[in-house]
Order: C-alpha cells, then sequence, then structure tokens
C-alpha cells in the first residue's frame, strides 16, 4: 500500500505525538512554519543526549561518567517495515550481541519517579527499537536496558551589573542529581507483531488525515 506521509518517514516521537496530540502533529508536520514547542525538559535531555554522544565529554562528566554504556553511540536505525520508513536512533548500542540502550532522564514528582518496571514494560519506544535492529542485522539480543536519570531543579546564581551596580540573579536549571537506575525489558517475539500493526495503524491514520489536509487547503 502507497502511504502518504507528510515527511515521507515516521519516528517515534513522530508516532507518539499522533497519539497523544493531533493538532500538535498537524501544527509541526503539516505546516511550512517552523513549529517547535521545546520545553526545559526537552532541552535538557537534548543536551545530555549530545553529551553521551562525545565519548570524552561522557567520560569527564561527573554523572555519565558512571553509567554503563556499550561502545556505539547513537546507533541510527533506518529501514522499511511493511511499507513504511522508519527512522530512529539508539542512545548506545553494541554491535557485535545487538544489545540495546534506551537513556531517559527524569524529575520525581511527589516522590515517585517517571519509570519503573511497569512502565518499561509499555513503552513501544523499546519495541520499536528492537524490531528495527532485528530488521537491520538479522538478530537482536532479547533483553533491553532502559537507564533513568534523575533530574531535579536547582537554582543557579551569579552576579549581574545594572545601572552601575550589581545584583545576585538566580534562575531555575535543571541538572542531574547522581542518582539513575537501570531496567531490564525482555522482548518476547508476539511483541514484533504487536509493533508492526501499531506502524500500520498509525501510519495508515495520518496518511488519511494528510490527505483530507492537501484536499481542503489548497
Amino acid at each position: 500500500m502507497k502511504y502518504n506521509l507528510p515527511k515521507g518517514y515516521l519516528s517515534y516521537s513522530s508516532m507518539q505525538l499522533w497519539k497523544t496530540n493531533k493538532v500538535d502533529f498537524r501544527k509541526k508536520y503539516y505546516s511550512t512554519v517552523p513549529y517547535e514547542f521545546d520545553t526545559p525538559y526537552t532541552q535538557f535531555g537534548k543536551m545530555i543526549a549530545e553529551t553521551l554522544e562525545d565519548k570524552k565529554k561522557t567520560k569527564a562528566h561527573p554523572v555519565l561518567s558512571k553509567i554503563p554504556l556499550y561502545a556505539t553511540r547513537e546507533q541510527p536505525l533506518i529501514h522499511e517495515i511493511d511499507g513504511v520508513l522508519i527512522k530512529g536512533f539508539v542512545d548506545s548500542f553494541d554491535k557485535r550481541w545487538k544489545r540495546i540502550i534506551e537513556i531517559k532522564t527524569g524529575i520525581c514528582k511527589d516522590g515517585a519517579p517517571p519509570w519503573d518496571h511497569v512502565k518499561v514494560r509499555k513503552h513501544d519506544q523499546i519495541r520499536l527499537y528492537s524490531l528495527l535492529v532485528k530488521e537491520l542485522f538479522g538478530s537482536v539480543h532479547p533483553v533491553v536496558k532502559l537507564i533513568w536519570l534523575e533530574t531535579c531543579w536547582k537554582e543557579r546564581c551569579g552576579m549581574v551589573t545594572f545601572g552601575g551596580k550589581e545584583f545576585e540573579n538566580c534562575t531555575p536549571e535543571l541538572e542531574l542529581t547522581g542518582r539513575f537506575e537501570v531496567f531490564e525489558r525482555t522482548i518476547e517475539e508476539w511483541e514484533y507483531d504487536h509493533m508492526r500493526r501499531e506502524i500500520v495503524r498509525i501510519v495508515t491514520e495520518i496518511s488519511e488525515d494528510y490527505r483530507h489536509y492537501l484536499k481542503f487547503s489548497t
């Protein structure tokens, strides 16, 4: 089946956005006007991801240097699944044994961490990336790891000069607390079929919606 996608491919983030907020999906992917909706949390996550890409910076970092990682960082995954081009990047990848690590930052709310074994079990990104690795490399290690890095808000203060006088200026910033947790998740064979069906369901909905958008926007 020929699908009609605004970018010609899907990613986990685009699939997730379609499921959670179709209005924002259309603003981001249909419109010719650039539309980004970064938050302090997403910006901080990007900063951590960029640091992890650089092995020297990771080794020098007081927290990230303690995380168990594989040799390859930001392994690209670009492959067609049932007629749908999917693009993604694995945070940490072991090419020999085809092992996957995904890294997440997150703040505790009311003392409860954002990740636990149940949430990791339900996380479709792990299923998707495991399927892509299996298709691209011929096999994948069944145990996938998700590492949660705890973050918190902290005031960063410095002196500023205004009107010839110095003042202390404090702004809230996110930082890593140093605490992290490693979750292990075994992917079952049936989950690959589930993921394929989910991809087809989402791409069909987007394709039909985008055709309707093009028809009535011209």
